[in-house]
């Protein structure tokens, strides 16, 4: 029995760059040619990168090291392949930390310098790295664990494998070939897109159909944190 990736989708893709840029190369029919397998290699990231701004996908989420608070901490270093958040939690306290708008936090509590269990973060990049506010600031020793999205890998080297689960490579060669012959006066390019969208659309499909997820865990926003800090909440429609 073949053994599998650690991904939420199955087998991950054993597709090296270098065939995969031979085969969209081969819509053109050079496949061989330098210059149609630079374009090749250019229209197959452009793709990638096209799937990734599409969705976060449950096959790029990722737990990161430990980071460790300490009383006086207010910003924290995220880690560098980092795409977006999508949970955030205090091990000692067993306390969540929920997503707040850097805007918001400063509007409703300006200046605000009191130490406490933090109960909020915030995002932002710096030249260096992408980092994260604790509100409040940390007056505890504690432990933050954040899960979060990793961006797809767009290029590599030609004997390494695509960054997809294995059952979406047709997808993507087709999106890529799409690109390539854009412009080339058929309705080749056309009919690759259609089929781009269309296996698009049931890549999300099956990103979503997870057999025993529990959906009505997430308690309601008003529950859990001050609506104003939420900026998705409806619970502001309610009570206003």
């Amino acid at each position: 029995m073949p053994s599998l990736a650690s991904t939420a989708l199955g087998p991950m893709s054993e597709l090296t760059w270098g065939n995969a840029i031979a085969r969209v190369a081969g819509a053109v029919s050079m496949k061989g040619q330098p210059d149609a397998q630079a374009a090749a290699k250019d229209a197959l990231s452009e793709t990638l990168q096209d799937w990734d701004t599409r969705r976060d996908w449950k096959f790029t989420q990722v737990v990161a090291a430990d980071i460790s608070l300490t009383p006086g901490t207010s910003t924290v270093d995220l880690p560098s392949a980092f795409k977006k958040p999508y949970v955030a939690y205090l091990v000692a306290n067993r306390t969540p930390l929920w997503y707040v708008e850097r805007a918001n936090w400063h509007r409703h509590l300006p200046g605000y310098t009191s130490q406490s269990i933090p109960q909020w973060y915030s995002l932002f990049n710096n030249l260096a790295t992408a980092k994260a506010d604790i509100f409040p600031i940390c007056g505890i020793t504690d432990t933050l664990v954040l899960l979060y999205y990793r961006p797809m890998t767009y290029d590599d080297s030609t004997d390494a494998f695509l960054d997809i689960p294995r059952r979406w490579e047709g997808y993507i060669i087709r999106g890529a070939k799409a690109l390539l012959t854009l412009g080339k006066g058929s309705q080749k390019s056309d009919n690759y897109f259609a089929l781009y969208e269309n296996g698009l659309k049931r890549a999300k499909e099956d990103d979503q159909r997870v057999p025993d997820q529990f959906v009505s865990f997430q308690p309601p926003d008003q529950m859990m944190q001050p609506w104003w800090a939420n900026p998705n909440s409806t619970w502001e429609s309610v009570v206003g």
